[in-house]
């Protein structure tokens, strides 16, 4: 079994790979593989300042 080197999810569909400074790396999708692409292996973390905690229309 292969897990995504972004997000760690299982891939379940082949395809989604790169070499990154040397090293192979797979992903689950072509979303995680772009965000891999732009920030590497750099931690994105999510800032809960900036999320809110509701929708008002």
């Amino acid at each position: 079994m292969e897990y995504c080197d972004y997000c760690r999810l299982e891939v379940k569909v082949a395809g989604f790979k790169m070499d990154y400074m040397g090293s192979k790396k797979i992903f689950c999708c072509e979303g995680c593989k772009a965000i891999y692409k732009l920030f590497g292996d750099a931690p994105v973390v999510k800032n809960k300042e900036h999320v809110p905690s509701s929708v008002s229309h």
